[in-house]
Protein backbone atom coordinates (compact mmCIF):
# COMPACT_ATOMS: atom_id res chain seq x y z
CA UNK A 1 0.00 0.00 0.00
CA UNK A 2 1.52 3.23 -1.14
CA UNK A 3 1.68 6.62 1.22
CA UNK A 4 -1.40 7.92 -1.00
CA UNK A 5 -3.82 4.87 -0.10
CA UNK A 6 -2.27 4.81 3.85
CA UNK A 7 -3.72 9.29 3.66
CA UNK A 8 -6.98 8.41 1.90
CA UNK A 9 -7.74 5.55 4.30
CA UNK A 10 -6.67 7.53 7.13
CA UNK A 11 -9.00 10.36 6.36
CA UNK A 12 -11.80 7.71 5.11
CA UNK A 13 -12.07 5.07 7.60
CA UNK A 14 -14.58 2.33 7.00
CA UNK A 15 -18.19 2.71 8.44
CA UNK A 16 -20.61 0.38 10.29
CA UNK A 17 -22.33 -0.35 6.09
CA UNK A 18 -18.93 -1.27 4.68
CA UNK A 19 -19.16 -4.94 6.08
CA UNK A 20 -22.81 -5.02 5.09
CA UNK A 21 -22.13 -3.54 1.52
CA UNK A 22 -19.16 -6.68 1.42
CA UNK A 23 -21.09 -9.83 2.77
CA UNK A 24 -24.30 -8.21 0.15
CA UNK A 25 -21.65 -8.47 -2.63
CA UNK A 26 -20.30 -12.46 -1.72
CA UNK A 27 -23.77 -13.41 -1.25
CA UNK A 28 -24.94 -12.22 -4.45
CA UNK A 29 -22.11 -13.93 -6.14
CA UNK A 30 -22.82 -17.19 -3.97
CA UNK A 31 -26.32 -17.30 -4.91
CA UNK A 32 -25.58 -16.90 -8.75
CA UNK A 33 -22.58 -20.06 -8.77
CA UNK A 34 -25.23 -21.44 -6.64
CA UNK A 35 -28.33 -20.90 -9.52
CA UNK A 36 -25.56 -21.90 -12.24
CA UNK A 37 -24.57 -25.12 -10.39
CA UNK A 38 -28.91 -26.08 -9.82
CA UNK A 39 -28.97 -25.16 -13.40
CA UNK A 40 -26.39 -27.88 -14.46
CA UNK A 41 -27.84 -30.53 -12.21
CA UNK A 42 -30.79 -30.29 -14.01
CA UNK A 43 -29.52 -30.28 -17.17
CA UNK A 44 -27.07 -33.60 -16.44
CA UNK A 45 -30.04 -35.00 -15.20
CA UNK A 46 -31.87 -34.42 -18.21
CA UNK A 47 -29.19 -35.67 -20.20
CA UNK A 48 -28.99 -39.24 -18.02
CA UNK A 49 -32.59 -39.88 -18.44
CA UNK A 50 -32.06 -39.54 -22.11
CA UNK A 51 -29.13 -41.99 -22.08
CA UNK A 52 -31.01 -44.57 -20.01
CA UNK A 53 -33.72 -44.97 -22.65
CA UNK A 54 -31.15 -44.96 -25.44
CA UNK A 55 -29.42 -47.29 -23.20
CA UNK A 56 -32.51 -49.79 -23.23
CA UNK A 57 -33.21 -49.05 -27.06
CA UNK A 58 -29.04 -50.08 -27.69
CA UNK A 59 -28.62 -52.79 -25.24
CA UNK A 60 -31.13 -55.63 -27.25
CA UNK A 61 -29.44 -53.94 -30.47
CA UNK A 62 -25.93 -55.14 -29.11
CA UNK A 63 -26.84 -58.68 -28.05
CA UNK A 64 -28.47 -59.20 -31.66
CA UNK A 65 -25.44 -57.78 -33.16
CA UNK A 66 -23.14 -59.77 -30.93
CA UNK A 67 -24.82 -63.09 -31.64
CA UNK A 68 -24.36 -61.91 -35.04
CA UNK A 69 -20.63 -62.11 -35.21
CA UNK A 70 -20.45 -65.15 -32.88
CA UNK A 71 -22.62 -66.89 -36.11
CA UNK A 72 -20.03 -65.14 -38.46
CA UNK A 73 -16.96 -66.40 -36.57
CA UNK A 74 -18.37 -69.75 -36.97
CA UNK A 75 -18.86 -69.32 -40.10
CA UNK A 76 -15.33 -68.14 -41.01
CA UNK A 77 -13.96 -70.85 -39.07
CA UNK A 78 -15.87 -73.49 -41.00
CA UNK A 79 -14.40 -71.64 -44.34
CA UNK A 80 -11.36 -71.66 -42.78
CA UNK A 81 -11.16 -75.59 -42.44
CA UNK A 82 -12.76 -75.61 -45.81
CA UNK A 83 -10.03 -73.84 -47.61
CA UNK A 84 -7.42 -75.66 -45.19
CA UNK A 85 -8.89 -79.15 -46.74
CA UNK A 86 -9.00 -77.50 -50.41
CA UNK A 87 -5.47 -76.53 -49.80
CA UNK A 88 -4.20 -79.72 -48.65
CA UNK A 89 -5.04 -81.46 -51.72
CA UNK A 90 -4.94 -78.63 -54.71
CA UNK A 91 -2.52 -76.13 -53.86
CA UNK A 92 0.77 -75.74 -56.58
CA UNK A 93 2.77 -75.61 -53.53
CA UNK A 94 2.40 -78.66 -52.68
CA UNK A 95 4.73 -81.79 -53.15
CA UNK A 96 3.71 -85.37 -52.42
CA UNK A 97 6.58 -87.67 -50.74
CA UNK A 98 6.28 -91.28 -51.84
CA UNK A 99 7.67 -94.55 -50.01
CA UNK A 100 9.36 -92.22 -46.58
CA UNK A 101 12.55 -95.08 -46.19
CA UNK A 102 12.09 -95.05 -42.36
CA UNK A 103 9.12 -94.86 -40.08
CA UNK A 104 8.58 -91.04 -38.55
CA UNK A 105 6.19 -90.07 -35.62
CA UNK A 106 3.91 -87.44 -36.56
CA UNK A 107 5.62 -84.46 -34.58
CA UNK A 108 8.95 -85.57 -36.70
CA UNK A 109 7.61 -85.29 -40.48
CA UNK A 110 8.42 -81.72 -41.00
CA UNK A 111 12.15 -82.12 -39.78
CA UNK A 112 12.59 -85.30 -41.43
CA UNK A 113 11.30 -83.84 -44.40
CA UNK A 114 13.16 -80.83 -44.31
CA UNK A 115 16.45 -83.09 -43.79
CA UNK A 116 15.47 -85.51 -47.25
CA UNK A 117 15.11 -82.42 -49.39
CA UNK A 118 18.41 -80.99 -48.50
CA UNK A 119 19.63 -84.59 -49.09
CA UNK A 120 17.90 -83.92 -52.79
CA UNK A 121 19.55 -80.54 -53.21
CA UNK A 122 23.01 -81.80 -52.24
CA UNK A 123 25.73 -78.98 -52.30
CA UNK A 124 23.03 -76.24 -53.23
CA UNK A 125 20.88 -77.14 -50.39
CA UNK A 126 19.40 -73.52 -48.97
CA UNK A 127 19.92 -73.23 -45.11
CA UNK A 128 16.64 -73.48 -44.19
CA UNK A 129 13.73 -74.92 -46.35
CA UNK A 130 10.71 -73.72 -45.19
CA UNK A 131 7.73 -75.68 -44.94
CA UNK A 132 4.72 -74.94 -43.39
CA UNK A 133 2.82 -77.54 -43.13
CA UNK A 134 3.12 -81.38 -43.82
CA UNK A 135 1.10 -84.52 -42.89
CA UNK A 136 -0.01 -88.07 -44.10
CA UNK A 137 -1.81 -89.27 -46.49
CA UNK A 138 -4.88 -90.76 -45.12
CA UNK A 139 -5.53 -94.56 -45.69
CA UNK A 140 -8.06 -97.47 -44.59
CA UNK A 141 -7.34 -98.93 -41.39
CA UNK A 142 -7.29 -102.77 -42.76
CA UNK A 143 -4.46 -101.33 -45.36
CA UNK A 144 -0.93 -102.61 -44.81
CA UNK A 145 0.83 -101.28 -42.14
CA UNK A 146 4.25 -102.32 -43.40
CA UNK A 147 3.45 -99.98 -46.51
CA UNK A 148 4.89 -96.93 -46.77
CA UNK A 149 3.29 -93.50 -45.93
CA UNK A 150 2.54 -91.10 -48.59
CA UNK A 151 3.13 -87.54 -47.34
CA UNK A 152 1.69 -84.09 -48.50
CA UNK A 153 3.80 -81.09 -47.51
CA UNK A 154 3.03 -77.57 -48.31
CA UNK A 155 6.26 -75.30 -49.46
CA UNK A 156 6.11 -72.07 -48.22
CA UNK A 157 7.38 -70.74 -51.33
CA UNK A 158 6.41 -71.96 -55.08
CA UNK A 159 10.35 -71.67 -56.47
CA UNK A 160 11.11 -73.82 -53.74
CA UNK A 161 9.02 -76.50 -55.51
CA UNK A 162 10.39 -75.93 -58.74
CA UNK A 163 13.92 -75.97 -57.53
CA UNK A 164 13.34 -79.61 -56.19
CA UNK A 165 11.34 -80.22 -59.24
CA UNK A 166 13.62 -79.09 -61.82
CA UNK A 167 17.18 -79.29 -59.98
CA UNK A 168 16.88 -82.72 -58.84
CA UNK A 169 17.61 -85.76 -60.88
CA UNK A 170 15.41 -85.45 -63.64
CA UNK A 171 13.51 -88.30 -65.76
CA UNK A 172 14.27 -90.79 -67.10
CA UNK A 173 17.58 -90.98 -65.16
CA UNK A 174 17.51 -94.02 -62.69
CA UNK A 175 17.30 -92.32 -59.35
CA UNK A 176 20.00 -90.81 -57.60
CA UNK A 177 21.43 -92.70 -54.12
CA UNK A 178 21.74 -90.57 -51.22
CA UNK A 179 23.24 -92.52 -47.75
CA UNK A 180 21.33 -96.26 -50.06
CA UNK A 181 17.89 -94.34 -50.44
CA UNK A 182 17.17 -94.03 -54.12
CA UNK A 183 14.90 -90.97 -54.92
CA UNK A 184 13.53 -89.55 -58.47
CA UNK A 185 11.52 -86.02 -59.06
CA UNK A 186 8.35 -86.87 -61.11
CA UNK A 187 6.52 -83.87 -61.63
CA UNK A 188 5.13 -82.96 -58.13
CA UNK A 189 6.65 -85.96 -56.59
CA UNK A 190 9.65 -86.90 -54.52
CA UNK A 191 9.66 -90.67 -54.76
CA UNK A 192 12.26 -92.53 -52.28
CA UNK A 193 13.08 -96.09 -52.57
CA UNK A 194 15.11 -98.39 -50.07
CA UNK A 195 17.92 -100.13 -52.53
CA UNK A 196 15.99 -103.63 -53.49
CA UNK A 197 13.35 -101.13 -55.38
CA UNK A 198 13.67 -100.53 -58.87
CA UNK A 199 12.62 -97.29 -60.98
CA UNK A 200 10.77 -98.06 -64.32
CA UNK A 201 10.17 -94.92 -67.03
CA UNK A 202 8.17 -95.02 -69.86
CA UNK A 203 7.53 -91.78 -72.17
CA UNK A 204 9.91 -89.86 -70.04
CA UNK A 205 8.28 -90.36 -66.99
CA UNK A 206 8.85 -92.43 -64.06
CA UNK A 207 5.24 -94.79 -63.95
CA UNK A 208 5.91 -96.88 -61.31
CA UNK A 209 8.11 -98.52 -58.55
CA UNK A 210 8.76 -102.53 -59.28
CA UNK A 211 10.31 -104.60 -56.42
CA UNK A 212 12.32 -107.16 -58.14
CA UNK A 213 10.60 -109.78 -56.23
CA UNK A 214 6.56 -108.59 -56.70
CA UNK A 215 4.67 -106.99 -58.96
CA UNK A 216 3.55 -103.48 -59.80
CA UNK A 217 4.14 -101.56 -56.29
CA UNK A 218 2.77 -98.30 -56.98
CA UNK A 219 1.21 -96.11 -60.37
CA UNK A 220 2.42 -92.82 -59.86
CA UNK A 221 0.44 -91.61 -62.89
CA UNK A 222 -3.36 -92.07 -60.94
CA UNK A 223 -1.97 -90.66 -57.79
CA UNK A 224 -0.99 -87.27 -59.91
CA UNK A 225 -1.01 -83.61 -58.26
CA UNK A 226 -1.34 -80.16 -59.90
Amino acid sequence: MGDADLMAHILAPPTKADPELFANRVEKAFRQDIEALQADKAHIGGRREDLEAQWEVVTPALQALHERCKTQDRRFNSLIDQMDDFEDRSRRVNIRIRGMPEATGPRDIVPSLQGLLKQVFGRNAPDHIAIDRAHRDFRPPSDDPDKPWDIFCKLHKYFLKESIMFHGPSPPSPGCCIENILYCCCGSYVCFLSPQHSLTHKSNTCRSLLPPDRGLLYDLITLWLP
